[in-house]
């Protein structure tokens, strides 16, 4: 097994031209001055009666005292902010004087809600932002509707700060904090201005020279097998980049925190679902459809129970359903034009919430809209892409993660919740393949940056690398921190989480037993356990809807030579793959998909 967190050296021109380019500037930063007595005793006030939450990535396992050290941080940090903001008006006047008391009230209760993406954001960073969010609220002169009589709340201040000019707050520190899209869409996030300041600068970088050319609305790249044609609204797809850095490890549920699933007494091991084969056989999926990752804060505890049934459907109630499995088809194609948390928002709200969750019919419907609606592909053009484009399709998926963790609190035990838990298992499989390419990425994408003059394959590949190549390195700093001694143990716990979604539907949810078989076989196939594969597939009942399923059970009959089986079978796999692939990428171009993505960014910043 190879080692993959070796310290790096600057023995050579290359890397110590790296650290030169992604070394972050840092300014002076003045002590703050007393506050008022007042001003101490009003947000003495606030800190008792008011709540204030912890930051978003607190762990599950985290104690209390944890918590309360990181409220405790937040507290002391505003105070800070308040004595800096006090200093900086006249000595006749007051902050008192500046702004309604009962305003500032509202405005310091709200701030003490904002969560942020790192837990490890220091106390003088954290004053910065609030003293430089307040001047920005301040000096805007905009006023909450309303106001006298209910307090402000954290979607009223994020109204407010719409109305401010910048979006991004800058502090005197050098920090840049980027706001989320509204409240529930996830943390601020938090990024060195060194950084941010590079980033822009390889963003205007126009190439001399490119390795590709566009043709009406395709894009051809000369690649060293011949020429390649991409979609040229995906080659030229705009991209959060800031966004994307600045979330860069937390991105990763082996940063986050794996949310725990319960397990039965009788189910075997986790620890035997590990299969015990080098990190790259396992990462790879062949060509399988990739799909996306949410990032989940903590988990509930689930019994062993029976599904929870659903209140019987009035005719009403079923005279709607029926019309709505006839319109399904149409709704979908409707829905697909939006951005992927509307569409989720909207799927909630219209065509669960009415319904029995563990009616079958919805939890096809249920499928269909994950399989087609909330899927994306991703077209490899080279490891710098495709690493890329990976991160990108996490970020995404943060603007919608609160919304599926709090169905599944509550729905785990329906089929519908059966079927969001098989949609959970695909992402650990999908963040596992990102890891492993860029660990690919890396070393070409640091070549890149340093050699500056080669021709670009893809577009922005100069922003593109920088992102992957920190990001990266900012994922080996954090597995050392937590004792990794490779990306074989990183590996080994995405591992763990898949399987432990499939056996929780093989031991715990009699409806989807059958599914949970068929999956877990499709797993130890994918990591090279042929034989294991095979078991848990004939485990499956003969009614399974499956036709994939049907074909490979008629191939290991009719096939007594166990080799050409186990390739026709890879063969089923990957025709069903590019089959599917293709499909969905003639419906997201047609609806599209990233063309709504760049609004869904630009109405954010």
């Amino acid at each position: 097994m190879v080692n993959l967190f070796a310290e790096f050296f600057p023995a050579n021109r290359r890397l110590i031209a790296w650290k030169k380019i992604s070394r972050g500037a840092v300014s002076p930063f003045f002590m703050s001055i007393l506050i008022s007595f007042g001003l101490h005793f009003c947000l003495f006030l606030l800190l008792i009666c008011g709540s204030a939450g912890p930051w978003r990535r607190v762990p599950t396992e985290a104690s209390s005292s944890d918590i309360n050290k990181l409220v405790a941080i937040k507290e002391k940090a505003l105070a800070q902010a308040l004595g800096s903001l006090q200093g900086k008006f006249p000595s006749q006047e007051s902050l008192e004087e500046a702004i309604d008391q009962n305003k500032l009230k509202a405005f310091l209760s709200a701030l003490l809600k904002f969560e942020f993406l790192s837990p490890d954001l220091k106390e003088e960073e954290l004053a910065a932002f609030y003293q430089s969010l307040l001047e920005a609220i301040i000096r805007s002169d905009v006023e909450p509707k309303n106001l006298d009589n209910r307090e402000i709340t954290e979607e009223d201040l994020f109204a407010l700060f719409d109305q401010v000019k910048n979006k991004e707050v800058e502090t005197k520190r050098g920090q840049v904090f980027i706001p989320p899209s509204s409240p529930e869409a996830g943390a601020w996030l938090f990024l060195d201005r060194g950084r941010l300041e590079t980033l822009r600068r390889l963003k205007q970088v126009v190439p001399n020279e490119t390795r590709f050319s566009l043709q009406g609305k395709k894009v051809i790249v000369k690649r060293s097998y011949g020429l390649e044609s991409i979609p040229a609204v995906y080659f030229f797809k705009s991209s959060p980049y800031e966004a994307i850095l600045a979330s860069g490890a937390s991105l990763f549920y082996f940063v986050s925190g794996f949310p725990p699933l319960p397990f039965s007494p009788e189910s075997p091991p986790v620890e035997s679902a590990s299969p015990r084969t080098q990190p790259q056989e396992v990462y790879f999926q062949g060509n399988s459809l990739p799909l996306k990752l949410f990032m989940v804060a903590d988990w509930p505890s689930f019994q062993k129970d029976k599904p929870i049934q659903g209140h019987p459907e009035t005719e009403e109630r079923e005279k709607a359903l029926k019309k709505l499995l006839v319109e399904w088809p149409k709704l979908l194609d409707e829905m697909v034009k939006l951005p992927e948390k509307e569409q989720l928002r909207l799927f909630f709200q219209q065509y669960l919430a009415p319904f029995d969750l563990n009616d079958p019919r919805i939890a096809a419907l249920t499928e269909e809209f994950l399989t087609h609606n909330l899927n994306n592909v991703i077209i490899p053009i080279n490891n710098i892409s495709v690493a890329y484009d990976y991160l990108e399709e996490l970020y995404f998926n943060k603007t919608f993660d609160r919304e599926i963790i709090a169905f599944l609190r509550r729905h785990l035990q329906t089929r519908v919740g059966a079927e969001f838990l098989i949609y959970l298992a695909s992402q650990y499989a999908f963040e596992r393949r990102a890891l492993n390419y860029l660990n690919q990425a890396y070393k070409e994408a640091k070549e890149f940056l340093i050699r500056r003059f080669l021709p670009p394959e893809i577009h922005d590949q100069m922003a593109k690398c920088f992102v992957v190549a920190l990001i990266y390195e900012d994922c080996l700093a954090v597995a050392r921190k937590q004792g990794y001694k490779s990306w074989f143990e990183v590996e080994a716990d995405y591992l763990q989480a898949q399987m432990a979604c499939y056996q929780y539907l093989i031991d715990c949810h009699e409806s989807y037993r059958d599914r949970g078989w068929y999956e877990l076989g499709c797993f130890y196939w994918n990591v090279g356990e042929r034989e294991k594969a095979k078991e848990c597939w004939l485990q499956v009942g003969t009614n399974f809807p499956s036709r994939v399923w049907r074909e490979i059970i008629e191939i290991l009959t009719r096939t007594a030579d166990k080799e050409k089986a186990f390739k026709q079978i890879d063969n089923l796999f990957a025709a069903t793959s590019d089959e599917e692939c293709l499909q969905l990428l003639a419906r997201l171009l047609k609806a599209g998909r990233w063309e709504s993505r760049v609004r869904q960014t630009a109405s954010q910043h």
